[in-house]
């Protein structure tokens, strides 16, 4: 079944790449360009040899995502489909981990449902045919996050987990707060497990191997024109009311308008007509509510809960272009788990 499905989601996100969406993006042709440069060149278009940031059309680029279509345009070239190809990649395995981050957490019928769900997900599908960094942040965050939970089991991955975390803040700007975050949140859920006299020696190692490896992408973010985007259209420069524009901002992520039936302003960020869901997942949402609910002393349940909390939390600091399909393409997959818990729970 899983291998039908994996299947079945790539033909829905190869079949004419190259025209639908029809015409590239100018961000999908700065990192196509980009890559192509460095494969070429080692150097980017203005000449920086391998960058962290990329700039363009003033502002700056997480290099991750540009380094890995590498392999894509060197195969296929540089074109419309060499360009997509990697969205599509990436897409896939984003699909084979979240299987075993859901059989990892539930079990393996719950896992098929939840990757059917992200297979034919509106949301998901489309951003796995458009060349944004965001797909390598969900792929790299579900990657995180199975081998955290996989560390209770074999210490050794709880390393591999804070490289995976670590990797997610060089692949896309939200991801710098997002994840922060997410990690305390995580920390303090599983509070009881991580103090163990056991772990603390790990714990130790991890908190600084996240800081070493962290402060790089810190550093340019505050000391260089590397987070411009932020700084030119943020709620602090702006609003007039930041504090009130932000839970505004807030608030409208989690517009069933938004989610089920219109998706967001922007048409590269989704199906046209469509929501980043499909309606009925409305009705299973609301199931799948009551379910978070009814388990919520389980901590597996407040990590899901602190997820749909903060999806929409870094995305709200910026003015306008709110809500915003691809700034919170985190929470995708959890919607998807959401969608198959729902069931369950209709069931």
């Amino acid at each position: 079944m899983l291998i039908i499905t994996l299947f079945f989601a790539f033909s829905l996100r190869v079949y004419d790449l190259a025209d639908n969406p029809p015409g590239l993006y100018i961000d999908e042709v700065s990192s196509a360009y980009n890559a192509y440069s460095i494969m070429k060149t080692g150097m980017d278009e203005h000449g920086v040899s391998f960058p962290l940031f990329f700039e363009a059309f003033g502002e700056y680029r997480h290099g991750l995502y540009v380094y890995s279509m590498i392999p894509s345009i060197w195969i296929f070239g540089l074109n419309d489909f060499g360009t997509r190809f990697t969205s599509v990649v990436v897409g896939m395995l984003s699909l084979i981990v979240f299987y075993h981050f859901v059989r990892k957490l539930f079990d393996a019928n719950t896992a098929l449902l939840a990757v059917l769900f992200l297979s034919i997900q509106p949301w998901h599908m489309h951003l796995s045919r458009a060349a944004f960094e965001g797909i390598s942040f969900a792929f790299l965050f579900v990657l995180g996050l199975l081998c955290f939970y996989k560390g209770f089991e074999n210490r050794k991955l709880f390393f591999a987990s804070i490289i995976f975390f670590c990797l997610c803040l060089y692949s896309y700007g939200v991801a710098k707060l997002f994840v922060p975050l997410f990690l305390i949140g995580l920390s303090v859920i599983y509070r009881q497990e991580l103090l163990q006299k056991e772990m603390r020696k790990i714990l130790l190692f991890c908190a600084v191997l996240f800081l070493f490896l962290a402060a790089p992408i810190y550093y340019l973010s505050f000391f260089s024109d590397a987070n411009a985007r932020f700084q030119q259209g943020s709620i602090f420069v702006l609003s007039e009311h930041p504090v009130f524009t932000f839970f505004t901002n807030y608030a409208s992520h989690y517009d069933p308008y938004f989610l089920f039936f219109s998706g967001d302003a922007g048409l590269r960020h989704h199906l046209s007509q469509w929501g980043l869901l499909y309606y009925f997942e409305l009705f299973l949402f609301f199931f799948s509510l009551l379910f978070l609910w009814k388990k919520r002393s389980e901590k597996k349940i407040q990590m899901l809960i602190l997820w749909l909390v903060l999806f929409a939390f870094p995305a709200s600091f910026m003015y306008g272009d709110t809500p915003h399909a691809l700034r919170t393409f985190i929470g995708a997959p959890l919607f998807a788990l959401l969608s198959a818990l729902g069931l369950f729970c209709l069931w």
